[in-house]
């Protein structure tokens, strides 16, 4: 029992646990969230460097919620057991949220600072 409980306090403890959780849980929704803010402001296309900065935060707001989960201590946000089920509904949740978001910031900057700078 002593041994299963070393392994446990050596996942719990790891840099990359921890690093995985700080981005999932608040730097890469950062991140995220000021690359928004840069597509709705800047005059431009789709696919301008904004937005695949967006689009890369997003895979590896995924990439580090599944490294949290497999490798490193399986955390909910709250403190409980995570699983791949959490995962499931986590990246399910982020991309929707990630494409209804990224639309409205083209569409808001098509409609709203296209017409500002013209006017």
């Amino acid at each position: 029992m002593s041994g299963h409980n070393d392994q446990i306090m050596d996942k719990q403890g790891t840099a990359l646990g921890f690093l995985a959780r700080f981005w999932w849980m608040f730097f890469g929704n950062t991140f995220a969230a000021f690359s928004l803010i840069f597509i709705l402001f800047n005059k431009g296309g789709f696919f301008h460097p904004a937005d695949w900065v967006f689009w890369i935060t997003v895979a590896t707001l995924i990439s580090m919620r599944y490294i949290d989960i497999r490798f490193c201590d399986e955390q909910t946000a709250t403190g409980g057991r995570a699983s791949m089920a959490d995962w499931t509904r986590y990246t399910t949740l982020l991309l929707g949220c990630a494409v209804v978001l990224w639309g409205m910031a083209h569409a808001a900057n098509h409609l709203f600072v296209d017409r500002i700078v013209q006017g």
